[in-house]
């Protein structure tokens, strides 16, 4: 990778991780920070987020992955892309944050 490319992956996963925060404290989604990819894996309370998923892209307009699409042990999880543009990023998760509260 590039380091250019590096920096701004970095600083657009500080930026998910601490505007994720209001979630999180409110026991809403919970995550381990990501060591590598470029996304946040997000878990729920919900045994399937499948249906939640496509309530916050019909509300919120968010897209966002359900985890069973990567196996039915992490079926509780979506995935956070946070390879966007960093305005785009941010918009996107106030969208999130506010779907939620």
């Amino acid at each position: 990778l590039s380091r250019k490319f590096y920096r701004v992956m970095s600083a657009n996963r500080r930026v998910a991780m601490k505007m994720i925060e209001p979630l999180v404290e409110r026991g809403i989604v919970s995550y381990a920070a990501p060591q590598g990819g470029f996304y946040l894996f997000l878990k729920t309370d919900q045994q399937d987020t499948t249906d939640l998923c496509w309530s916050i892209l019909n509300n919120a307009r968010v897209g966002l992955v359900p985890g069973v699409t990567f196996g039915k042990s992490v079926a509780s999880f979506f995935r956070l892309c946070f390879a966007r543009d960093a305005d785009l990023l941010r918009e996107g998760i106030e969208r999130i944050v506010r779907y939620f509260l």
